[in-house]
């Protein structure tokens, strides 16, 4: 958060200011396919990562979904939270997750 965006974005002058305070969907107004963005990373990882992935377009990633907690799934999340010594419990209070099914 700290770097300067000049270091983030080549295209400063056509980098999209978003109105999270406007109504509706943003998605179609807003979303532009660009290569710009995470320059330095871009710059760093030449070194090591083919061009077709350094030089690659932005792709989104949606967060967690009821999609991803169901069958399997959710058998291993519940197998993970419900065992008491689960590394997660450094983090949170056992006592406050809810043992429903």
């Amino acid at each position: 958060m700290k770097i300067p965006v000049r270091f983030k974005l080549k295209n400063l002058e056509e980098a999209v200011r978003l109105n999270e305070n406007e109504p509706g969907l943003k998605t179609l107004k807003y979303f532009h396919k660009t290569r710009d963005g995470k320059l330095i990373l871009r710059k760093v990882m030449k070194r090591y990562i083919p061009p077709e992935i350094t030089e690659a377009e932005k792709q989104g990633f949606s967060a967690p979904d009821a999609s991803w907690f169901k069958g399997d799934s959710i058998d291993y999340v519940r197998r993970t939270l419900y065992n008491s010594n689960a590394q997660i419990y450094h983090f949170l209070d056992r006592h406050s997750v809810p043992k429903t099914r």
